[in-house]
């Protein structure tokens, strides 16, 4: 836990993963000097806080078992000891250097021992002992410290030496290869271990692999290594320390039968020991995970939406409100958002407040569900679904920029999208699989709604004479949406005799000039309408029941969501849309199609189709029905819970 915790919340919060923490130590608790400010004891509390909630720990000894269970309560059916390994290449090394020379061969005579800076591991102690040998015997006998020691650290044990570097018996080696290591440990009298606390010792293996024996203190890690009791000293006892080593000089039948004690230690930590304790509880705890899912029913999940939402009027907000609305029984959810408050439909879940870290770091959630598109509502959200990714639901993926794309696709598990054709796109572009959950009308409309009755007083409310031909094109009013070739066809159809009054329902924009003076050059402004305004929702859904058609256009097949055309179909009304448009939002019959790159000529002649062949909307009742069986919000949530695997 000494890198920021916070990027594994973009894992711990999918669904279905199985979460594991290895478990090194809990020094910076245990020793006094690691955590020397309140903020950094809070922060660690945070972070253990956190792993509570892990699924299994691998501790890398019992004594870390123990403090897991003492600090964070974690019953001992959690909990699996692993061990830490040593490195591969050490036994390689040791099996290549078979010329190296014996203990007993060796022209020196040393110690070694392994540490680096701080008062934790002791090596001041190592220097003491060996320093009465010193005085004891007339023969040298070195100590070699292994490791990196800054240059304050390493003044103070050449000044406790008695002597400068390099002119006495304490020798220190930096950067040590693996082949130098097993090179000095295979010739060494004994390694020593003197720390005052560890979790754990690597250096009492490698002697292990290197027929090195171990004299180490008494700290709870080494007594769970070393069973032998003279390879054991108290940990701030240099002199004990300092007996230890001359019985090993004086007598090499105790060197060689410390040597066998813990010749075990070089098989049990081999990497592929290690490995097959870890993945073989892995395994199990996977299966029986998914057994249980089948046979026993899900809890409902709480899910976190990270999205727009009303009153801001953008389709995401909608299809976010909507949802959640209907996914009211299948799991429940609370809202994260930049949106102005107080917040639409407040009964329907809990307002978590605006968009954050929050739940992520809550740690409560099934998921937390990011909501992209291509608008500034989204921007807080990208900035965090960036860094942490997990599942994501895009709207109008076509409509962001390249620099987005890619960050979302790599991120998103799982990536949602709303049509087939979007998903298509994206796995043509990127290679990537995105899951499709169900394009949903976010106007809803009853069969009331769609009477002669209804349609006359939707017009008396809009200003709209009952026998005018209403031609309603929804969204905003933009190039990109045919809005010029929407006009042309409208010029065509008058001079057909064709009573048509086009309505933009939707801001005009920048485009409002262009619109009025198109339209006043070719002779037809008394006939083209637009709002000075998006449209609010009363007014939207009067023009839905009031049309008697919709254009529908969407220039260099963008392929992806229409909502306002999605929202024509479930109002049964007869449509002209771009053929790649239809076919992204699973058009019934009664939407008619131009080409994508089309002409007013061919939006004229299927607006005169519908003309000609004008008929009640209830003839199309058995289409639209059809349609809304599947494209409902009841069905997307069903579908939503689903992609992100938590259906019971």
């Amino acid at each position: 836990m000494t890198h920021d915790t916070r990027f594994t919340l973009r894992f711990q919060n999918l669904p279905g993963f199985l979460r594991t923490a290895a478990v090194y130590d809990f020094t910076p608790l245990d020793r006094s000097g690691y955590l020397p400010s309140v903020p950094s004891r809070i922060e660690y509390s945070a972070k253990l806080a956190r792993i509570r909630s892990f699924d299994l720990f691998f501790p890398v000894s019992e004594y870390a078992a123990s403090r897991l269970s003492e600090l964070l309560g974690v019953c001992r059916s959690r909990i699996h000891v692993t061990g830490a390994s040593a490195r591969r290449s050490l036994y390689e090394h040791r099996d290549r250097l078979s010329s190296m020379r014996s203990f007993r061969n060796r022209p020196d005579c040393y110690f070694v021992t392994m540490a680096g800076d701080g008062p934790r591991n002791n090596t001041e102690c190592v220097v003491k002992a060996v320093q009465c040998l010193q005085r004891t015997y007339s023969r040298h006998v070195s100590l070699k410290a292994i490791g990196n020691y800054d240059d304050a650290y390493k003044s103070d044990l050449f000044q406790l030496a008695g002597h400068k570097e390099g002119e006495g018996f304490l020798e220190v080696y930096p950067d040590v290869c693996d082949e130098e290591l097993v090179t000095l440990l295979s010739g060494s009298i004994a390694l020593i271990a003197p720390s005052y606390i560890e979790s754990f010792s690597l250096p009492i293996v490698q002697a292990s692999i290197c027929a090195c024996p171990a004299i180490a203190s008494s700290c709870a890690a080494h007594i769970e290594l070393i069973d032998n009791a003279n390879a054991l000293y108290p940990y701030d006892d240099s002199v004990t320390l300092s007996q230890r080593l001359e019985a090993l000089l004086n007598d090499p039948g105790l060197r060689a039968s410390l040597v066998t004690s813990q010749t075990n230690l070089a098989s049990k930590f081999h990497e592929d020991a290690v490995g097959r304790r870890f993945w073989s509880v892995v395994e199990a705890a996977v299966e029986n995970r998914g057994a249980a899912a089948v046979m026993a029913k899900r809890h409902k999940p709480r899910l976190a939406f990270l999205s727009p939402y009303p009153p801001d009027l953008s389709d995401a907000a909608r299809y976010t409100a909507l949802t959640m609305r209907a996914g009211a029984q299948l799991f429940h959810s609370d809202i994260y958002t930049d949106a102005a408050r107080p917040l639409a439909c407040a009964g329907n879940f809990r307002d978590g407040g605006r968009v954050s870290l929050a739940p992520l770091i809550a740690g409560t959630y099934d998921g937390v569900i990011s909501v992209l598109g291509n608008s500034s509502l989204h921007t807080r959200i990208f900035e965090v679904f960036e860094r942490y990714g997990g599942p994501c639901i895009v709207h109008d993926a076509r409509n962001l920029p390249s620099q987005f794309v890619e960050p979302i696709i790599e991120r998103a598990s799982p990536l949602i999208v709303h049509t087939r054709r979007e998903e298509a796109q994206i796995r043509k572009g990127y290679g990537v699989h995105a899951h499709v959950a169900t394009c949903c009308p976010t106007v809803l409309l009853n069969d009331e709604d769609l009477t002669p009755t209804a349609r006359n007083a939707a017009r008396e409310r809009l200003g709209i004479a009952p026998d005018a031909f209403l031609v309603s094109a929804f969204g905003r009013a933009g190039r990109e949406t045919g809005m010029l070739t929407s006009i042309f066809a409208v010029e065509l159809l008058r001079a057909w005799n064709v009573p048509i009054e086009l309505f933009f329902v939707g801001s005009a924009g920048g485009e409002k000039e262009e619109l009025d003076r198109i339209s006043t050059l070719y002779g037809i402004a008394e006939h083209i309408h637009s709002l000075t305004d998006i449209a609010d929702d009363a007014t939207y859904r009067d023009f839905l029941i009031a049309s008697d058609a919709a254009i529908q256009l969407q220039a260099y097949g963008l392929r992806h969501l229409s909502t306002a055309l999605v929202n024509c179909i479930g109002a049964g009304l007869p449509c002209v849309a771009t053929s790649d448009l239809a076919e992204s939002c699973d058009a019934p019959a009664y939407v008619l199609t131009v080409p994508d790159e089309f002409s007013p000529l061919q939006v004229a002649e299927q607006i005169a189709l519908i003309w000609e062949t004008r008929t009640l909307r209830t003839n199309h009742s058995g289409a639209r029905a059809a349609y809304l069986g599947t494209h409902n919000f009841e069905h997307y949530a069903k579908r939503l819970i689903e992609i992100i695997g938590m259906a019971s």
